[in-house]
């Protein structure tokens, strides 16, 4: 025999493919054997190794064993089922079937096995015989519990099978259903292969009608608890929550959508809870990919995909050989239908279920990406079209440089997986993602740019770049400091019409490991801005990103009644400076944002009045697979437009302008421009004809275009209609009050408007009820809490609740208060002060509008 072991291993080093199962004859002599050797143990370990041999040959090739897989079970199960069969004898017989099920597999096998009624109690009866630590025939009870899994799904009611509920002691027997339970769960703790087995027989177990009517919230309840107590540090928390996530994810398989989806957001909950614990196990992590992409699964309604990619050629190259563009769209086969008569109905939990999966795809363990790849490919093609490709847009984000190996891998193995779906459209196969460590930024022909490097550069902190037009460059003047977090750009008065210079700065704040950003570099931009300010008087403009965690989520909070609590004011005089900058912000159309960095107070260096000044500001979209630009900001600071003389400093800028349209001069305007000499025209339109057939055509091309298609008209009216130089002397037109004039005439509608809008504030029934709705509990609160007569003498005139709010503290501490009853007036008085302000603000945007 040991001759014959030899040839064979050299048989298989040749890598010979082989045509049919030619050892069947011996492997059914081993069976027969085992009635005879299995008392001696060197007899056992010889044939339990050549039978082991001989199977693993057909590992790769394991349909050979198809045409004899009936005859062997019946072989084998004829053995098991003899009542005479000893204990070791059974043992062994499974321990042969199992090596046929791991070369065949278990969804093969398991569908061989008897599957009648009189099976069922037999099968029970075996099972619970079995000792779950008896770890050297760990295969008897594998193989029992896919027999189980067959047997328990008999088309009758499992009441059935309980006419005979005592035992042959006189007890009162469990019915069948609950003992089928009872050995599921007892073996899904297990640290043995059976651990799968009893995760499968409880998943198949549960889809039965009666079962699941009747068992399936307990058992939910019962694997969301042991999910809930289970100590991953530890070897047999790990098995518990294995074996539990196991059967979760079959049973979200197997079952049914609409038994199980109102049962998926709680068991969504409860294993995101059991992700957040770091673990070091693989298997329960693929576990977790696995349940989640199934509860994925389960909130999405089953469809194909109408849209999906319709495999035409199976030629890589001709696929690859062939533009995609509009035109010749209609030649592939695989272009993708619309899906616009499809109703999707999909719920938010998708968002959390692929942010999970995409994390997925950056595991260290190739099973857990592969598991999370096969789980973007499924969910994705119950997608709609537009959702889909976003999911491909998130996957090409993997394949940047600051990814590591593992992330490439697993957005490779989700393209794979897309690919082979038909979920890969033919449009994105031109996608490139950036590989090298710089960026490439267009710059239009008439603009400047100023570049601040960082001395140490790591992921998105490469530096900050100002880009601005060429017409601007002797009115800025760019200041070198030490702080690498900000750029400093001095702006000239001349250009926006002020009495001083103003400072702008453009801030960005890297990424750090903390939650924010931390309070360091905040003081570092701060301290170096009031240096610049303290040495000449300037007005200050300061914005980007202040909080670089991400460039997707906001970096924000909406101010709402309850923000009031969270701010620490020093003084009582920032309260109102703060109130007059909060009435600023809405009024010059600027949302009311605020730095998540920490607890924050208003500053008392900033200048509202430069609000007016900023007309644009934007943050763009950059495509992380085209650069790594984390923050580009799009900013637009105009001044009012006024009328200079002869003798002002910008008279240069109004020393010549264009003549306006002359109807008379239609005809030779026209002509001038049919009498294109340089052919620019011609080349216009030559340019607009091509921008429409293209794809992808970036924002500054069209720039150009349009600069030049104006400046193209500009000179042709030019040259018709020429260029004047206004009245060195002309003055505005005199008026019958000399001394009256239009600054006075401001003024006095400025005055009439103030006052009409204090007698609103004053007089509006609303704010009344407002200072009644404060009044009364504090009247009450300091009537309990202090002598005789302190009402009287704090609110002895209409001012008293201005002294209250400016000096609240004071007061009380002079009066003698306790603390406590000091800190309940002043929060009382903080909240009426600003929910007064807040009635104001809609009262003046009402008179306003």
């Amino acid at each position: 025999m040991a001759d014959n072991i030899e040839d064979d291993e050299k048989e298989i080093g040749k890598g010979h493919i082989l045509e049919e199962f030619k050892e069947i004859n011996e492997i059914k002599g081993l069976i027969d054997n085992l009635k005879d050797i299995f008392k001696d143990q060197v007899a056992v370990e010889t044939t339990v190794e050549r039978f082991t041999f001989i199977v693993d040959k057909y590992q790769e090739q394991p349909h050979l064993i198809d045409g004899h897989l009936e005859s062997l079970m019946t072989q084998l199960l004829e053995i098991i089922r003899n009542p005479s069969s000893p204990n070791p004898l059974i043992h062994l017989t499974f321990k042969c079937l199992y090596f046929i099920t791991k070369m065949r597999g278990a969804k093969v096998i398991v569908r061989l096995f008897p599957h009648e009624v009189a099976d069922v109690e037999p099968v029970i009866a075996l099972l619970t015989a079995q000792d779950p630590k008896d770890y050297e025939n760990w295969e008897t009870r594998y193989e029992l519990l896919l027999w189980m899994s067959m047997v328990s799904m008999i088309p009758f009611d499992m009441v059935r099978l309980d006419s005979n509920v005592t035992s042959e002691d006189g007890k009162r027997r469990k019915p069948a259903m609950d003992r089928i339970l009872d050995l599921a769960k007892l073996y899904l703790t297990v640290n043995d292969k059976s651990r799968d087995a009893a995760a499968y027989l409880a998943s198949r177990f549960m889809t039965r009608p009666d079962v699941q009517r009747e068992k399936l919230p307990d058992f939910l309840d019962w694997s969301l608890q042991m999910l809930h107590t289970a100590n991953i540090e530890t070897m047999m928390g790990v098995n518990c929550a294995s074996g539990t996530l196991r059967v979760l994810s079959l049973l979200f398989k197997h079952g049914k959508r609409e038994d199980l989806l109102k049962y998926a957001p709680v068991v969504k909950k409860k294993v995101e809870e059991l992700k957040k614990k770091e673990t070091n196990d693989t298997l329960l992590r693929k576990s977790v990919i696995k349940v989640i992409q199934r509860l994925g699964l389960t909130f999405l309604k089953n469809r194909v995909a109408a849209w999906r990619y319709q495999r035409g050629s199976r030629s890589l190259a001709d696929n690859l050989s062939t533009t995609f563009d509009k035109n010749n769209s209609q030649q592939f086969v695989g272009v993708a239908k619309d899906d616009e008569d499809e109703e999707y109905d999909i719920p938010d939990e998708i968002e959390d279920v692929i942010e999970h999966l995409l994390g997925g795809l950056r595991d260290k363990d190739t099973i857990v990406r592969w598991s999370a790849a096969k789980g973007i490919g499924r969910i994705t093609g119950r997608l709609p079209k537009e959702l889909a490709d976003e999911v491909v847009g998130s996957v090409l984000e993997l394949f940047t440089i600051q990814e590591s190996d593992g992330a490439w891998h697993g957005g490779c193995l989700s393209l794979a997986e897309l690919g082979r779906r038909g979920l890969l459209l033919p449009q994105r196969l031109p996608d490139e993602t950036k590989l090298s460590d710089i960026d490439i930024l267009n710059i239009p022909d008439d603009y400047m740019y100023y570049s601040k490097i960082r001395k140490k550069c790591k992921r998105k902190s490469g530096g900050i770049v100002v880009m601005y037009r060429n017409k601007l460059k002797g009115y800025l003047n760019f200041i070198n400091t030490d702080c690498e977090f900000v750029q400093w750009v001095k702006i000239s008065k001349l250009i926006i019409n002020q009495k001083t210079d103003s400072l702008l700065g453009c801030v960005y704040i890297p990424p750090t490991e903390l939650e924010y950003s931390t309070s360091e570099s905040f003081d570092e931009v701060e301290n170096e801005m009031l240096n610049i300010k303290n040495i000449e008087s300037l007005n200050c403009i300061i914005f980007g990103d202040f909080n670089a965690k991400t460039g997707s989520l906001p970096d924000y909070i909406i101010p709402d009644e309850n923000l009031v609590d969270i701010f620490e004011f020093n003084s009582d005089e920032d309260i109102l400076s703060y109130m007059f900058d909060y009435e600023n912000l809405p009024r010059n159309s600027i949302p009311l944002h605020r730095v998540t960095s920490c607890n924050c107070a208003p500053n008392n260096y900033g200048r509202t009045q430069t609000f007016k000044f900023v007309k644009e500001f934007d943050i763009m979209e950059f495509d992380p697979l085209v650069s790594d630009v984390h923050c580009q900001l799009h900013v637009v600071i105009q001044a009012p437009v006024i009328l200079y003389n002869s003798n002002d400093e910008l008279s240069q800028f109004c020393s010549e302008k264009y003549v306006k349209w002359r109807k008379e001069k239609c005809s030779e305007f026209l002509d001038n421009v049919k009498s294109d000499h340089d052919c620019q025209l011609e080349q216009l339109l030559l340019e607009l004809d091509n921008l429409e057939v293209q794809q992808g055509i970036h924002q500054n091309e069209m720039n150009k275009v349009v600069e030049r298609i104006s400046n193209f008209f500009q000179s042709v009216a030019t040259k018709t209609f020429g260029k004047y130089k206004p009245f060195k002397n002309r003055k505005p037109k005199s008026d019958n009050k000399p001394w009256f004039n239009k600054q006075c005439f401001d003024s006095r509608k400025k005055f009439h408007k103030a006052r009409k809008r204090v007698h609103v504030l004053t007089q509006c029934p609303v704010l009344c009820n407002e200072r009644k709705e404060y009044f009364t509990p504090i009247k009450q609160l300091v009537t309990e809490n202090s002598p005789p007569g302190t009402w009287e003498l704090l609110f002895n005139n209409k001012l008293a609740v201005t002294q209250l709010v400016l000096d609240c503290t004071k007061y009380m501490k002079q009066l003698g208060f306790k603390e406590e009853l000091i800190l309940k007036l002043e929060t009382f008085t903080r909240h009426f002060c600003f929910k007064l302000h807040y009635r104001r603000i809609s009262l003046l945007k009402k008179l306003d509008g």
